[in-house]
């Protein structure tokens, strides 16, 4: 009978076990997606900042220097001139 009753609970902690790997599973795939998206979020972005500048620095003149690129961060900043005009 004791050996019974300890299958019982080994069965009900074991189901319980199932459904928390279930959860953890979940939200480990979960977040597995959302970094998925955000990586290719970034890459598109990479690739649209890269073509932007090779663009702005074919009309200034300039080579470009695609390990510079990878660095980039923020926005980039107007000479004073164009923000003055920008506001007027």
């Amino acid at each position: 009978m004791q050996m019974e009753e300890n299958a019982k609970r080994l069965l009900a902690s074991l189901s319980g076990m199932e459904i928390q790997m279930e959860k953890f599973a979940d939200k480990i795939w979960s977040i597995g997606y959302a970094l998925e998206k955000r990586t290719a979020e970034l890459q598109r972005i990479r690739q649209a900042v890269r073509k932007s500048t090779k663009y702005t620095e074919g009309m200034l003149g300039g080579g470009t220097d695609d390990a510079a690129l990878e660095n980039v961060q923020g926005n980039l900043a107007l000479p004073a001139e164009a923000s003055v005009k920008k506001s007027a």
